[in-house]
């Protein structure tokens, strides 16, 4: 799998990047904790700190968009396809709409740490892409899309090398699987690894 000895050749260098993002990891944990403690709807601390780990400050969001988006979280919903309509209804700062696939994803993560995130690094390395030209064919991409990356990324954490990695970055980061799940460690080594590729 090239996927592996992408990330294996690299490894060092990946590692040297997360130990620069010390205090993103740090944030995550924070994230976790708090949704785990519920009421995210009335907590501005957890959505501060949610919005800048997730860089939806800088994405053109509306106040709207994004109570909308705290309550889907809240409610714990898991359809992705019913995630992605609702949030599509609601227009960005300049108008328009948009199919919020990665931010969808993220929601996904926070309700369930063992679902990955799809973001615009995760797909260049796993050469994943959206595709169509309207609302449905691009929701039906992002379905197809993200099942894809299930799989892989079933297939990336039970490999043996793989495996090792996420180890040792349990042992550098001092986190149990209380604290961190495999499946969010390789999210943060894959967007390392995307980071050292831009």
């Amino acid at each position: 799998m090239n996927f592996v000895k992408n990330i294996e050749d690299d490894k060092e260098m990946i590692f040297s990047k997360l130990s620069s993002r010390t205090k993103d990891i740090e944030r995550y944990f924070y994230i976790k904790k708090q949704y785990r403690k519920g009421n995210i709807q009335n907590n501005p601390e957890f959505q501060r700190v949610y919005k800048k780990f997730y860089a939806m400050n800088a994405a053109g969001l509306t106040p709207e968009f994004l109570k909308e988006y705290f309550r889907i979280l809240s409610n714990k919903e898991i359809n992705l396809k019913k995630i992605l309509k609702k949030l599509y209804k609601i227009p960005r700062r300049r108008g328009d709409r948009a199919v919020h696939f990665s931010f969808s994803t993220k929601l996904l993560h926070t309700i369930n740490n063992d679902l990955p995130i799809y973001d615009k690094l995760v797909g260049k390395f796993l050469n994943l892409k959206i595709i169509g030209k309207n609302k449905i064919d691009r929701i039906n991409s992002c379905n197809e899309a993200y099942g894809k990356l299930k799989r892989l990324y079933n297939e990336l954490i039970n490999n043996r090398k793989i495996k090792k990695i996420i180890l040792e970055f349990r042992e550098k980061f001092n986190c149990g699987k209380e604290k961190i799940s495999d499946t969010k460690i390789l999210d943060f080594v894959i967007w390392a690894k995307g980071q050292l590729e831009k």
